[in-house]
């Protein structure tokens, strides 16, 4: 079986509520948003999405505990709001060495446990389905030439919401069951970075 994993920084709790705010102005007088954050929908910074092979998720835990360990809390800024050409909107946070290289080791660390997109392994509520440009982008995230870490805030229906660009401090890696728009679902793990 496969599972669509993803490997996500969690932010610390300002940005979060920061990023939970946006998502309610953002999803303001829309019917059906795409995204709320809530219990099972959780802001975060996606470091590498993949479809892995369920029998290698003790050594991939295991392989992950160890990066943790041996991996520094980031300084990260978030910089500013923009919009994709799906119309979702995103937190941009910049990208420093550190974080490059963090989600390079990731990446590393998952190569061997890539499998390719069957239809299984997305946590979905009851009736929903998987739009093929969510699977598509799951399946080829790892062939990105271009890394571009953000938190996504929701599909924007009105004018992006102002932001003035604050500095934090990541400090939980985590590992997660993969949602529809790149939501990040259920914890399966986290860790503290050291």
């Amino acid at each position: 079986m496969t599972l669509a994993a993803n490997f996500v920084l969690l932010p610390p709790p300002e940005i979060w509520e920061s990023a939970t705010l946006l998502n309610e102005q953002i999803n303001e007088g829309t019917q059906k948003p795409e995204i709320i954050f809530n219990a099972t929908h959780f802001p975060h910074i996606t470091l590498v999405q993949a479809y892995i092979d369920t029998h290698d998720l003790e050594t991939i835990t295991e392989k992950m505990e160890k990066l943790a360990g041996e991996s520094a809390a980031l300084e990260l800024t978030a910089s500013k709001i923009t919009k994709d050409e799906l119309g979702f909107a995103s937190l941009n946070i910049e990208l420093t060495d550190p974080l490059s290289d963090l989600h390079g080791k990731v990446l590393e660390l998952l190569q061997d446990s890539f499998r390719p997109y069957n239809n299984e392994g997305f946590f979905l509520d009851s009736g929903e389905t998987v739009p093929k440009v969510n699977y598509e982008y799951t399946e080829k995230f790892h062939e990105l030439e271009t890394y571009v870490p953000h938190i996504t805030l929701g599909k924007l229906h009105e004018k992006i919401p102002e932001w003035a660009p604050k500095k934090f401090t990541a400090a939980t890696l985590a590992f997660c069951q993969l949602g529809n728009w790149g939501t990040c679902r259920k914890i399966l793990k986290a860790w503290q970075l050291s």
